[in-house]
């Protein structure tokens, strides 16, 4: 996943995540910290999964504010991008996350 508004990276298009969707990771997934990544096991598939370090904030962000949009906010306020960029980019990143069934709506 390539962020936007990170310097010298392409966004990605389109977006299916809603702001008000709240997200948790499923319960058949394990996940470990590694310095600034995180690595995700899912226990279904026996998949290995590495989040790079915008993935690993995001995927720690998740676990204590679940919506899209609270999650885009804390981003905003640690890099100096627009919000709504932020949002887009969080939306096809969970989205992703949801597809491969590492997260869940709730």
């Amino acid at each position: 996943m390539k962020f936007s508004w990170l310097p010298s990276r392409r966004r990605e298009r389109g977006t299916d995540a809603r702001a008000a969707s709240r997200y948790r990771a499923s319960s058949q997934v394990a996940s470990v910290g590694h310095g600034d990544k995180v690595v995700l096991l899912d226990l279904r598939s026996e998949q290995y999964y590495s989040l790079d370090d915008v993935g690993a904030r995001i995927w720690h962000i998740m676990a204590e504010t679940p919506s899209s949009e609270e999650i885009a906010a804390k981003l905003a306020e640690a890099y100096d991008a627009p919000v709504d960029i932020i949002r887009q980019d969080v939306d096809a990143f969970v989205n992703g996350l949801v597809r491969d069934r590492l997260v869940e709506k709730v």
